[in-house]
């Protein structure tokens, strides 16, 4: 199993061999479509007793004349460790795993957004819900299931099957 740095350096180096231009963008704190807390108010704030999910970002893919974007929400602990700069949260944490520049520091990059999309074609909505652990007689999950299938078809557009196949075999370790 690699390091994820250099699991990072391969995918960036390969995406800039495919002359892929990535850039990520922070859009907030919103919730992404399946989280029950969209909505309510405070979700910036830590710790929080049912938000399992950190700041949203936005990843735009450019190649060429193709062009999309995919939407990414950061794990807690990220959100989690920028806020420790804040007095109230500080005072009812421990310890402090990291200093203030490396919390400064935390950083989405292209892998971690890749490595939570679909690069493979999913089948059917059977198939589907099988694989993943979704329930067939679900609205939600029709509803992942669909924004599934276009992000797969975003990625089948800007990239091709060998190409895909490539990157998913570089993110398979991180």
């Amino acid at each position: 199993m690699s390091e994820p740095q250099t699991i990072k350096q391969a995918v960036e180096s390969y995406l800039e061999s495919l002359s892929v231009k990535t850039e990520i963008q922070l859009r907030g704190d919103s919730c992404p479509p399946f989280c029950k807390d969209k909505g309510k108010r405070g979700l910036g704030e830590f710790p929080r007793k049912t938000h399992i999910h950190g700041q949203h970002y936005e990843m735009f893919l450019n190649r060429g004349d193709k062009y999309f974007s995919v939407h990414y929400w950061n794990s807690y602990h990220d959100a989690e460790l920028k806020a420790i700069g804040n007095k109230d949260y500080r005072d009812q944490v421990r310890f402090f795993p990291l200093t203030k520049t490396e919390r400064q520091q935390i950083k989405v990059t292209p892998t971690d957004v890749l490595a939570c999309c679909q690069l493979y074609d999913v089948g059917s909505f059977e198939n589907f819900c099988a694989d993943f652990g979704y329930d067939t007689d679900s609205r939600q999950a029709e509803q992942t299931y669909r924004a599934v299938c276009e992000q797969y078809r975003n990625f089948s557009r800007m990239f091709s099957g060998e190409e895909l196949q490539k990157l998913g075999k570089l993110l398979s370790d991180f």
